[in-house]
Order: C-alpha cells, then structure tokens, then sequence
C-alpha cells in the first residue's frame, strides 16, 4: 500500500521438497504442521508490524481514510439525505475492534478507525476487549 512492501504470506515449500509437499498429504500436513508452530509467531508478529508501518504513515492513512470514506458515504447514499451522512430511517452502526493476535499492539489502529467513523456522526462499537484473567 502507498509504496510499502508487504511481508509475504504464504510461502511455499523449499523446491526441493515441493513436489513432495505439494502431492504427499501426509508429507504436506507434517510439514505445514511444523512450520506453523515454529514460524507463525514471527510471521503473525511481521504483518502485524507492517499494519502499524501503514497506519502510521500519512500516505498510507490518506489511502485508508478515502477507502472508509466511502462506507461513509454508501450509508448516506440516498436522494432525500445529505451525501456522506447516514439517512434518518436507517442507522449505520460500525463494530471496531482490534486484532485478537496481538490486541494491545492494535489497539491504536482499531481507536483511529473508530475516531474516523464518529468524526462522521456513525455509530461506533469500539470493542473493549480485555486479555484473560486467571480465575
């Protein structure tokens, strides 16, 4: 987005093991197996670095902000009503909420989508989720 390079996703078996990763079930699921419980930690922890990268950097944002824009203005999109502003005979309400990996972490980007819908007079549900207490 805006020129920043995206961390890949999926990353597929080294050649050498493709052809038996890809057609062998038992090869593909042992060998996914393994590399999601030693890589997604730093992959999860990669992307997610990216998102805050693009939050916090104003072209990117800008990107963002014409994107919500137009959910502002679907909800607003009628003949009898203002555009950009929800119709009086339906309500427009927006659930936030951050991403269950790492909530604290993306907490500010969830707050800055929330911010942005309620600057437009959108009902907003910013979950607060809370981390697990010992019971």
């Amino acid at each position: 987005m805006a020129g920043l390079v995206r961390p890949d996703i999926y990353l597929a078996a080294p050649w050498l093991l493709r052809p038996v990763v890809d057609n062998y079930h038992l090869a593909n699921f042992l060998y996914w197996g393994v590399f999601r419980h030693i890589r997604s930690r730093e992959l999860a922890r990669q992307y997610l670095d990216y998102l805050n990268h693009c939050f916090d950097d104003p072209r990117c944002w800008a990107i963002h902000r014409e994107e919500l824009q137009h959910v502002v203005d679907l909800a607003g999109d009628r003949d009898d009503v203002v555009p950009g502003h929800p119709s009086p005979d339906r309500q427009v309400i927006v659930v936030v909420y951050p991403n269950l990996v790492d909530i604290a972490g993306t907490r500010g980007m969830s707050d800055k989508v929330a911010a942005f819908f309620e600057s437009h007079e959108i009902a907003v549900v910013n979950m607060p989720i809370c981390s697990r207490t010992n019971r």
